[in-house]
């Protein structure tokens, strides 16, 4: 039988994934911050969990990223594409997968974009 404690960690651990899945790496890292501080109470380590858990958010988060990144630069908004593609150059490094085509193919994008409406 789990103690409160236990059944919080599983219920943050079952969150992080969740969001690991939907490539929300912020909303993940914030489940498995207090996931890790529940561990650590009941003696538990989910370092491995913890890791798988990350290398699924973070590759989930490269693509949403990207095509956030995508959208906005077929819209013309330069700052919020250049956030997506900053985060998801981040998320890409966290993972070993360079993303320096698609980052060029977006910039394209924008490019394009702005002169057709110049």
């Amino acid at each position: 039988m789990y103690t409160k404690m236990e059944k919080s960690l599983e219920q943050k651990l079952a969150s992080a994934e969740e969001y690991a899945q939907k490539g929300d790496a912020c909303i993940m890292d914030a489940y498995l911050s207090s996931a890790q501080t529940c561990a650590q109470k009941v003696g538990r380590d989910i370092s491995e969990e913890s890791r798988r858990i990350q290398k699924t958010g973070y590759a989930n988060a490269v693509s949403v990223k990207l095509k956030n990144a995508g959208k906005y630069a077929g819209e013309g908004n330069e700052y919020i594409m250049d956030v997506c593609l900053d985060l998801a150059q981040i998320y890409a490094q966290k993972v070993g997968r360079d993303i320096s085509a698609e980052v060029q193919k977006i910039k394209k994008i924008l490019k394009n974009r702005i002169e057709l409406s110049t």
